[in-house]
């Protein structure tokens, strides 16, 4: 009966031909056999085309489709768009997902069906394969910066706090579409009113469908790994990437709720204190945590409060005239 569901498979892709060939074979290891495999292609400086080119004489199931425009979340509104199954997997082009992945999917959602539940959305486990020695001062409350994800070893519902990752999920199509797909504010060269890219257009499409009553589960099966380069395992990664996941937060909380200015004033207060509290922690000396050290506990409380003054960030743009952006008709 699962074979019979007809699953999309799509990857978006900006200039990676090194990574593009090996995340493609991946997919079409995979032996469940009702699935289309969308390329969106925005690279404008590599043989990326030309390595997908080739692959589309090997893999029947691929379409290649080439645009003009970047941005990860633009490209995956335009796989969402060609989609023929009534599933939609996505993952990254520096992912390698497992020969069982497409089949996970599927069972985890027809099981599901079975037992009346429809889930908005379903997400794999991410394991990171780093190319250079990862910093031993590296939190693992901030493993998900280098794209790791684990729930657990048991198919369930996500729990409270915790969000998929846009390398590995997937949704009903149906569901998909009925909240308009992805942001495309927001995701890698989405945001062009600021040098800063705004991420965490998964964590948005996971919340509005949440919010219209469908469950986010994880599906242990449906494994993954993504490949890490040497640039993003350093200290100007780590801070810059939890700098932009606190100002993307922000704004894309202000997308849900659409608060009041003093709202959003106080709420910029508050993270600012949690910044000074965490700079005058690390100036103090930090206790021990168990099994920690003091460089790693140190490199924690610096990382919230990039979090922080991220968020601060976010709330200056919002009440300086982002929020006249977010509220238009255009960014709608």
């Amino acid at each position: 009966m699962s074979a019979s569901i007809r699953v999309t498979v799509a990857v978006p892709t900006y200039n990676r031909e090194r990574h593009i060939g090996p995340c493609l074979r991946a997919i079409g290891q995979n032996a469940y056999d009702n699935f289309e495999l969308i390329v969106v292609d925005q690279s404008s400086s590599d043989a990326t085309g030309r390595v997908v080119a080739d692959h589309v004489h090997r893999q029947p199931e691929l379409r290649y489709i080439h645009v003009d425009r970047v941005g990860v979340s633009y490209a995956r509104n335009v796989a969402l768009n060609e989609a023929s199954g009534s599933l939609i997997l996505f993952t990254d082009d520096d992912v390698r997902v497992s020969p069982g992945w497409i089949q996970a999917y599927v069972d985890c959602y027809t099981a599901l069906r079975k037992r009346g539940i429809t889930p908005g959305v379903m997400s794999g486990p991410l394991r990171a394969v780093d190319l250079a020695p990862r910093p031993a001062w590296w939190p693992d409350e901030f493993a998900y910066c280098l794209c790791e994800l684990n729930v657990g070893s048991v198919r369930q519902e996500y729990p409270p706090g915790m969000l998929p990752l846009g390398a590995n999920f997937g949704f009903p199509v149906d569901i998909l579409r009925a909240v308009g797909g992805f942001d495309e504010r927001f995701g890698m060269g989405g945001d062009l009113t600021s040098r800063i890219p705004l991420v965490g257009e998964d964590s948005l499409t996971g919340l509005r469908i949440a919010r219209l009553g469908y469950p986010l589960y994880f599906e242990p099966s449906a494994g993954a790994l993504h490949v890490n380069e040497k640039e993003r395992l350093t200290l100007q990664f780590y801070f810059k990437r939890l700098f932009i996941q606190g100002y993307s937060a922000a704004l894309w909380e202000y997308v849900l709720d659409r608060p009041l200015r003093g709202c959003v004033a106080r709420s910029s207060g508050k993270d600012l204190l949690r910044s000074i509290r965490s700079v005058l922690r690390i100036v103090m000396g930090i206790p021990l945590r168990e099994e920690t050290d003091r460089a790693r506990d140190a490199m924690l409380e610096a990382g919230w409060a990039a979090v922080s003054l991220g968020r601060v960030y976010g709330a200056v743009r919002f009440l300086s005239g982002t929020h006249r952006l977010l509220a238009s008709n255009e960014w709608d």
